[in-house]
């Protein structure tokens, strides 16, 4: 039986993470230096599936839990690119997705970028309590505190999970992926199941200490129905891990300019829920006309512009801008007698 399309896979896996994950914390337990990868306890071992294989190359080194050690570090950044160039139904196709993302424990970070098929970069993450997200690059970039129905983080072997595990792998050589000593491997499409029906050529290594994955490329030939109905062609994986426990943070410059709300005013009688860099939330017990009525007032005696109320729901949005250039988004929401404030307050942006 033939192995299901892991450009398939991928794009499953890919959208289901964007649709259902607003991205945790990444909290990661046990540390070692980053020229020396732990060994990961046995007891928090990763739990990818493994596909049936048909076949095995000549090599002894299995690869079946790609994200092995993942748990185990400080700090990381993964990237995954995939492309396949080839034809489906028979006309002409080609995609490519990059992926990339940092996983930090101090603060609790996990941040996430993709570009599909030359889009726009969009990024979208959590710092603490503090959920980020920007569809492009020049966009704003907006910013909501973490709630109790916001989504789990997204697993730690995400995205190695749309790569093809390896059975039989040939040790090549040793030598270092970003500082950190690793094992080389080569593998063809006997290792991923895939003996007298494609035509592959792979490579792994892995960290000598602790076994992750630092780097794996792979590049598979498909013929017609291989990769799916009516697709052949060419697909190609390359994945790395880097900054291994280096605390390394690129949250995007528009997210960090995210200020301070000391000068914004609240109501009286609140209760501070979050008070961050970039966000307030608080509630009181107040109707939304007068909290409108508050904040227009308050713009008015600071010199600020504000927006029309904008209706969704039980939410109000306004939108207010300070002489300075800068954006203070307030949005209101009712429960019952209660209603809660969120405020978010961007800095001028720099002229180009």
């Amino acid at each position: 039986m033939k192995k299901q399309s892991s450009l398939l896979t991928f794009l499953f896996i890919l959208i289901f993470f964007l649709t259902a994950c607003s991205l945790g914390s990444g909290a990661l337990p046990t540390k070692e230096s980053p020229t020396s990868l732990p060994n990961p306890a046995d007891p928090q071992a990763p739990t990818q599936a493994s596909p049936s294989i048909t076949s095995r190359g000549p090599g002894d080194f299995d690869l079946v839990l790609t994200g092995v050690g993942l748990d185990s570090l400080h700090s990381y950044h993964q990237s995954l690119q995939t492309i396949f160039e080839g034809t489906i139904n028979g006309e002409s196709q080609q995609s490519q997705t990059t992926l990339t993302r940092e996983i930090l424990d101090e603060p609790p970070a996990q941040l996430t970028w993709i570009e599909t098929g030359g889009q726009p970069v969009q990024f979208f993450g959590r710092v603490g309590g503090v959920n980020y997200r920007q569809p492009s690059p020049d966009i704003t970039c907006s910013a909501a505190p973490v709630s109790a129905v916001d989504s789990q983080p997204a697993p730690g072997d995400f995205p190695l999970a749309a790569l093809p595990p390896i059975s039989g792998a040939e040790f090549s050589d040793e030598g270092e992926v970003n500082g950190v000593p690793a094992k080389h491997y080569t593998f063809d499409e006997r290792a991923i199941g895939y003996a007298g029906q494609a035509a592959a050529q792979g490579e792994v290594w892995v960290a000598s200490s602790g076994g992750q994955v630092l780097r794996y490329a792979l590049r598979l030939e498909a013929p017609d129905g291989l990769l799916g109905p009516g697709v052949s062609g060419v697909q190609s994986w390359f994945y790395e891990l880097s900054e291994v426990d280096t605390g390394k943070n690129s949250l995007p410059e528009n997210c960090q300019q995210l200020q301070e709300n000391t000068s914004i005013p609240m109501l009286d009688g609140a209760s501070v829920i979050l008070q961050q860099p970039g966000i307030l939330v608080y509630q009181v017990t107040s109707s939304v006309d007068a909290a409108t009525a508050f904040y227009q007032q308050q713009a008015e005696t600071l010199g600020w512009t504000a927006g029309a109320p904008f209706f969704f729901g039980n939410v109000t949005r306004v939108t207010m801008r300070p002489a300075d250039g800068g954006l203070v988004q307030l949005t209101f929401e009712t429960n019952g007698d209660q209603l809660t404030v969120t405020v978010q307050t961007l800095a001028p942006m720099a002229e180009e």
